[in-house]
């Protein structure tokens, strides 16, 4: 057995385990250029763009481990085995990228007592939707989609188009579209792409789904080639991220002794303000209260400075936020 931590710090294909090859005649892959996403921006330039970042990098972005990650990554799992991929077409993709990259991930979600983080293919927005285009792949919780992507053949992501290093080609462009289209419609903030060779993670900084189709809205982007050791870490922090945003989304109103809990929109963390004068507000609590995490149902509560757990005036925890299965 190892722990789900050191899983994910191991590359998925490391140097020597991967074979990429191109079909007899083939030149250079072409994105396929959907017709329903001409009328949304491509993806020009990211607020932050990191390519192959270390841990520390992935902490910037979103924010040091909490305790819902801690409990996740220190889960007990069963180390993967090693095989040899050989990747020519879009299929080889597909298969590399649920053994290789999302099933260690999903790995975190499937003892007793962890929250409902259900992994989709070809599947369109959850629950009830008008939305006739399907997604490759989607990570949702309940009728959320947490993560989206689009699983291509390798080639179709060249790194020095996204790192500015040479110009945007039609490449590019069409996908930034897509994936800003498949996001706006899924009412999804995270998405990625993987062409077997990179992994390509767009974060929308956006306060609602609908600004996602603004041009002005804020992409943080990361690009992971295939052996790099931190991502499946990245793509674990992508999902956690979307989880901590969905529970703020979701929560109860909270005020103790006089303050409000209110939720940063990009990081879904709390703060605090004052009753009595909004403007002035509190990364924590004057008074010393601190969450906690209720592991089995991923909900938070509250606890005084003393450590003991809050109640209401009927007696009830105070929590912080809603179980992930409500």
């Amino acid at each position: 057995m190892a722990s789900l931590r050191d899983v994910l710090f191991q590359a998925p294909l490391p140097n020597g385990i991967a074979s990429f090859h191109t079909l007899p005649g083939a030149g250079k892959p072409t994105l396929s250029q959907k017709t329903w996403v001409t009328g949304y921006d491509e993806v020009r330039d990211f607020y932050q763009f990191y390519t192959n970042p270390t841990q520390e990098q992935i902490n910037d972005v979103f924010g040091v481990e909490n305790a819902f990650d801690d409990y996740l990554l220190n889960r007990e799992v069963s180390p993967l085995n090693g095989t040899t991929e050989w990747l020519q077409n879009e299929g080889d993709s597909v298969r590399t990228f649920y053994t290789k990259v999302s099933e260690p991930i999903q790995f975190a979600f499937q003892s007793r007592g962890t929250p409902p983080i259900i992994q989709r293919s070809e599947s369109g927005p959850l629950g009830h939707t008008d939305v006739s285009q399907t997604i490759d792949f989607t990570w949702g919780c309940g009728d959320r989609c947490l993560v989206i992507g689009e699983l291509k053949r390798h080639g179709i992501i060249e790194v020095a188009r996204w790192t500015g290093e040479r110009p945007t080609d039609t490449n590019r462009r069409w996908l930034g579209k897509e994936i800003r289209a498949y996001c706006y419609k899924y009412k999804c903030f995270a998405a990625l792409v993987f062409d077997g060779q990179f992994l390509l993670i767009f974060i929308f900084q956006a306060q609602s789904a609908e600004l996602i189709a603004q041009q002005d809205c804020q992409v943080t982007g990361l690009l992971f080639s295939s052996d790099c050791v931190t991502l499946r870490y990245g793509l674990f922090r992508t999902l956690t991220h979307q989880i901590q945003r969905m529970q703020a989304d979701r929560a109860p109103a909270v005020i103790l002794d006089g303050y409000i809990r209110r939720f940063e929109w990009w990081s879904g963390c709390p703060y605090w303000v004052n009753r009595n004068n909004e403007r002035e507000e509190y990364p924590a609590h004057p008074n010393g209260y601190l969450r906690k995490l209720d592991p089995e149902s991923g909900a938070w509560h509250w606890v005084d400075a003393n450590g003991n757990v809050v109640l209401d005036g009927n007696g009830l925890v105070v929590w912080d936020t809603r179980s992930l299965e409500y």
